[in-house]
């Protein structure tokens, strides 16, 4: 007679239910992380987990996730870099890509997703994936489509395909429906990848560096992974905002 054990590798790669971890690089914005949290909340999919990256803040996010996630707390680790904008300068950037690296390495979930603070999650975004992954045994990343919300004075459910104001140029995110290299294609939070696939691959996030830390492994996924397909539907609600594009307005900068 099969044990148990026996019985669940018996199952068919469809019946899989894969576990995700979910990285939230987190710095100084405590009411717009407040939409990444409550979309969590509201994933029609339980199998994940949650690293939650806060990047030498003074508003502390770990006060907040506890508050607003309470009744998932569980699924929640918290990592704290120490640096200050000083700390930074001299190293050359932020090193919050060892910490996602680390992340990685500590977790047993089959797929990373890597989402910004200003980021949220649509509801069946982890089903979708579940089910791509699932029927693509032999993909190892893909990308979504991204609806656009300014977190700075709306709620993630008010998003649309197409930000209201001219100036923030989103025509590359949604242009894509094809197999691509998503390096300056996609935001980083568009694209979901295995996560043995990466630690096998040796790729890892570079570190010190604040810019373009997606750009450096998306180049090195296509290396060695190839194209990147289209998940086929949307998966997040992006912040996009002045802030968020490196127009910082220091004297507006707490009430984020």
């Amino acid at each position: 007679m099969n044990t148990l054990t026996e019985l669940i590798y018996l199952l068919p790669e469809d019946m899989k239910t894969n576990k995700f971890l979910i990285i939230i690089a987190y710095y100084n914005r405590p009411k717009i992380v407040l939409n990444a949290l409550e979309s969590i909340m509201k994933l029609d999919y339980d199998n994940f987990e949650v690293c939650f990256i806060d990047d030498g803040s003074h508003n502390l996010g770990e006060p907040i996730v506890r508050e607003f996630c309470d009744l998932i707390i569980n699924k929640f680790k918290f990592k704290y870099i120490n640096n200050t904008i000083e700390d930074k300068k001299k190293q050359g950037g932020s090193v919050h890509g060892k910490y996602m690296n680390d992340a990685i390495l500590e977790s047993n979930a089959d797929v990373v997703i890597v989402l910004c603070d200003d980021d949220a999650l649509f509801p069946n975004y982890l089903t979708n994936l579940n089910n791509y992954f699932n029927n693509n045994p032999n993909s190892y990343w893909c990308y979504s489509h991204v609806k656009f919300y300014d977190p700075t004075n709306q709620h993630y459910l008010e998003s649309t395909e197409t930000p209201s104001n001219p100036n923030f140029n989103t025509s590359n995110l949604n242009a894509y429906t094809s197999p691509i290299s998503p390096s300056c294609k996609v935001d980083g939070a568009q694209v979901a990848f295995r996560r043995d696939a990466f630690v096998e691959a040796n790729i890892w996030y570079p570190y010190p560096q604040t810019q373009d830390c997606d750009r450096y492994v998306f180049e090195k996924m296509i290396t060695y992974w190839g194209m990147c397909n289209f998940l086929g539907d949307y998966g997040q609600y992006k912040g996009w905002f002045e802030n968020q594009l490196g127009v910082k307005v220091k004297k507006n900068k707490e009430k984020y």
